[in-house]
């Protein structure tokens, strides 16, 4: 079965425009309805907006001609997506929250530059307008690529992920913006010759990332929701955990097996409640994982050490403050992504 280029046509307008129907929607609600509650969302409603837009032109480029300087400024939307994505990560745990210009609008200074001199820059194989093109792309893949390492590091761990749903979330539509820019790229290049691909891609990714938000009743609420009516603002968070911090290091609470969170909260001067506010929101773990790390780290070092090179790994973890092997071989595994045996013995063949 053919089909004519006229139905062929009419088939890639129609499966590229749900993406940006779904997208400008799904947009348009971030910004006017969850924003109300968690400000953040108007940076995610502008990236959804502003991707459902460029795509829109992507999708109706072969139907209208439009002048330069328009189409200079359609392609600079791409310089407000990267730095929508990235404001919405960083500022989503702020309680306060509060847009400030003299900083926010710093990343936007791109995107207002290109639509103030629209008329003056290079375009449609121009001289030297590689140049603006492959500005526009690394610049989205570096704000993407930010994103996700900010998402995903955890200490000295760069890359392990946190353990929500919304952080799954936001590093699978890192994820997706960079593929996005990398595929403008390849087009670009004429390594994809066909430029339409784009709105597919876009409409399948959209769809994807929206069905897993309507799969998830809780994703707008917020990993800090909990804590709205907390008297600690986000500058005493950072420093009780800073201080927290130095007291694990400092005095090596995590090897008394009996810590509790109770009794963590008498060492920091603090209540229980206010502790668990400050080690989720200054590294988004509760108290257990936030323990576990530093008794992991301390079997690590143990099992580094060529005076314990013959403890069975049962000492070890009773060591490291572990009251169990069993914790300790689960909480091993899920923080090196490997066993405390093959650990010890990658170290004995170096």
């Amino acid at each position: 079965m053919e089909f004519s280029p006229e139905a062929y046509g009419l088939m890639q307008t129609l499966f590229g425009s749900i993406g940006v129907v779904i997208s400008l929607l799904f947009g348009f609600y971030l910004l006017f309805v969850v924003s109300k509650k968690k400000p953040a969302y108007i940076f995610l409603g502008l990236y959804f907006i502003l991707f459902g837009i460029r795509i829109g032109k992507s999708l109706f480029f072969g139907y209208y001609r439009i002048d330069n300087s328009y189409l200079v400024v359609f392609l600079g939307l791409l310089l407000a997506i990267g730095p929508s994505l990235w404001l919405f990560n960083k500022n989503l745990d702020a309680p306060d929250f509060r847009f400030k210009i003299s900083h926010d609008l710093f990343h936007f200074l791109p995107f207002l530059l290109v639509f103030a001199f629209s008329k003056t820059i290079p375009v449609n194989g121009e001289p030297y307008s590689w140049l603006f093109h492959i500005g526009l792309f690394a610049h989205g893949m570096v704000y993407a690529y930010l994103t996700l390492y900010n998402v995903s590091k955890d200490g000295k761990n760069r890359f392990l992920i946190k353990e929500t749903e919304h952080n799954r979330w936001l590093i699978v539509l890192s994820v997706a913006t960079m593929i996005m820019f990398i595929h403008y790229l390849l087009v670009y290049f004429n390594v994809i010759p066909y430029y339409p691909t784009g709105a597919f891609l876009f409409s399948f990714l959209v769809v994807l990332l929206c069905i897993w938000v309507i799969k998830t009743p809780s994703f707008f609420k917020g990993m800090n929701q909990k804590y709205v009516n907390s008297t600690l603002n986000k500058e005493e968070v950072n420093m009780l955990y800073n201080r927290l911090c130095k007291l694990m290091k400092e005095e090596k609470l995590y090897l008394d097996p009996e810590l509790s969170l109770s009794s963590l909260s008498d060492y920091v001067g603090i209540t229980s409640k206010e502790l668990s506010q400050v080690i989720n929101q200054g590294h988004n773990q509760n108290y257990s994982q936030f323990v576990a790390r530093y008794r992991i780290e301390e079997a690590k070092k143990l099992l580094r050490a060529k005076k314990y090179k013959d403890y069975k790994i049962s000492s070890v973890a009773y060591e490291s403050g572990f009251n169990n092997l069993s914790s300790f071989n689960v909480a091993f595994k899920k923080y090196t992504n490997t066993t405390a045996v093959k650990f010890r013995d990658a170290i004995k063949a170096l």
